[in-house]
């Protein structure tokens, strides 16, 4: 990735034919993965499994036959609440399992883009759930008990993200001192 191209550099060596060969070697910063109370793995374990909650819950509330899922502004953030959880899980099967010192790209691509996307995905979600309140509001003639339970499971998926948030947030990443 572009993105990552100042952290490398090209370095030229002689083999044993003599032919000349090229590899890479990393010249960024290193960094250290620290916890709060839990471990890595802890940490990792918990936030699958409340991602497993949270899709079986956003999937579960697309199920009801409600028709606040018919106006675009509930069911716009209710599909692209999917692919805020598919990189949010994509950063999760990443996330660091042991001590040791991670490459720039290494945390990129596991601890921020999970970060990253939780947080996108709790917009995603408070944005439907405001949206099935503002249909509410102006829907008399609705079925309410569906819609009660769509609003219902988007709270409570809502208040999972919430805690797998908070769990995320122990993790802290800190630049190397010894490189």
């Amino acid at each position: 990735m572009k993105k990552y191209k100042d952290d490398y550099e090209i370095v030229s060596s002689i083999d044993e034919k003599g032919r000349e060969k090229e590899t890479l070697a990393y010249r960024g910063v290193y960094f250290d993965v620290v916890t709060g109370k839990s471990t890595l793995t802890h940490v990792k374990k918990q936030s699958l499994l409340m991602l497993g909650l949270i899709v079986i819950l956003h999937i579960s509330g697309g199920f009801l036959k409600n028709r606040s899922m018919y106006q675009l502004y509930v069911s716009l953030p209710y599909v692209f609440a999917y692919m805020a959880i598919w990189y949010t899980i994509l950063g999760t099967f990443r996330f660091p399992t042991q001590k040791r010192k991670y490459r720039r790209n290494e945390i990129d691509l596991s601890i921020n883009r999970a970060q990253r996307a939780s947080k996108a995905l709790m917009v995603l979600l408070i944005l439907g759930e405001f949206g099935g309140l503002l249909f509410l509001a102006f829907n008399s003639e609705a079925n309410l008990m569906s819609e009660y339970l769509y609003l219902i499971f988007n709270a409570l998926t809502i208040a999972t993200l919430f805690f797998t948030i908070r769990l995320q947030g122990e993790i802290n990443i800190h630049p190397s001192t010894d490189q």
